[in-house]
């Protein structure tokens, strides 16, 4: 499912740079574009595997206190930390 989403992505991104950039400008910017869709989907393939795998292997009592959207919560903690002092850090450069 997810692949199938990056991918319609993929197609309006390119649709877009087509039609309205300038020739060489869109395929580079395609290029790029495809690079980090690819990127994505290999992160959002690795997810699904993740939290199959804690699907697969938990029982009943631990998927009811760590359901899927907790998990993911759980793992963008790091996430988070990350984007506060680059926020931090951004506001001391002003």
């Amino acid at each position: 499912m997810a692949a199938l989403t990056v991918g319609l992505v993929v197609v309006v991104v390119v649709v877009v740079l087509l039609l309205l950039l300038p020739p060489p400008l869109p395929l580079i910017l395609l290029v790029r574009a495809l690079r980090y869709w690819q990127a994505m989907a290999l992160v959002l393939a690795q997810w699904d595997g993740f939290a199959q795998g804690i699907q697969q292997f938990a029982t009943a009592a631990q998927l009811k206190i760590l359901p899927k959207s907790s998990l993911y919560l759980l793992c963008s903690v790091g996430d988070l930390y990350i984007w506060i002092s680059l926020l931090v850090f951004t506001h001391c450069l002003k």
